[in-house]
């Protein structure tokens, strides 16, 4: 996701990857992964009555692809976000940026008339090793300031060149978090992945989506958010 923003603590910027291990989520459903109970099913309605699901997304450049008007709700073919968008649903804005860390985010992030927010952040946090309450607190600063009524938290994707802490455990305590908000956990990334690892064609240098894999996990963020998981 481009070279880690700068954490507030003054911590040094993040490298993207580092030499280690596979270490990733089971590739398995979303309730398979550690840290927290199975979500309720969900039952999804636009709030203006008309059926059509509006959602904000906070990101970093895994959800940014190619758009150019990302703030005002302009997708990109190369961003998940236009792929989960259809008939039923609709992207209205928010913030993804290249690099950046949920807690650079938590202060770019601004309010959004929408029902759903899907918060799609943590794999620059892994880079920059703070610790996951730095996360856990800018995920739910975040997620206050947008102001949906419905909030979907994505799992990180599988890492080629892991850090300290696995995405296995990342998206362990992902989930936790999750259930502890009342928030949706989406395993959006389980298309895109073998085993632990990367499916083969599913990223282009270990940390970003393919095109083929953009299009998988914007459809499975698609059903989350139309109640279809």
């Amino acid at each position: 996701c481009g070279a880690a923003d700068s954490a507030p603590t003054g911590a040094s910027e993040a490298a993207e990857a580092s030499e280690g291990a596979v270490e990733t989520l089971s590739d398995a459903g979303a309730s398979d992964v550690p840290g927290a109970p199975d979500a309720d099913p969900v039952t999804a309605d636009g709030l203006d009555g008309d059926g059509v699901v509006t959602f904000a997304v906070v990101g970093d450049s895994l959800s940014l692809g190619d758009s150019w008007d990302f703030e005002n709700g302009v997708a990109g073919e190369l961003s998940w976000v236009s792929h989960a968008e259809d008939e039923a649903t609709d992207f209205v804005g928010g913030t993804a940026v290249v690099g950046a860390p949920s807690w650079a985010q938590a202060q770019r992030a601004f309010p959004v008339e929408a029902d759903a927010l899907v918060l799609a952040l943590g794999t620059n946090d892994m880079s920059a090793d703070l610790g996951f309450t730095a996360t856990a607190e800018a995920l739910v600063t975040i997620a206050a300031t947008v102001g949906a009524p419905r909030v979907l938290l994505l799992a990180v994707p599988p890492r080629t060149y892991e850090r300290a802490v696995t995405t296995m455990q990342f998206n362990g305590w992902l989930q936790g978090l999750a259930a502890e908000h009342d928030w949706e956990f989406v395993d959006a990334p389980a298309p895109v992945r073998d085993g632990e690892a990367w499916a083969p064609g599913m990223t282009t240098d270990g940390i970003h989506y393919t095109r083929e894999a953009v299009a998988l996990v914007g459809e499975r963020v698609g059903a989350a958010l139309r109640g279809e998981r």
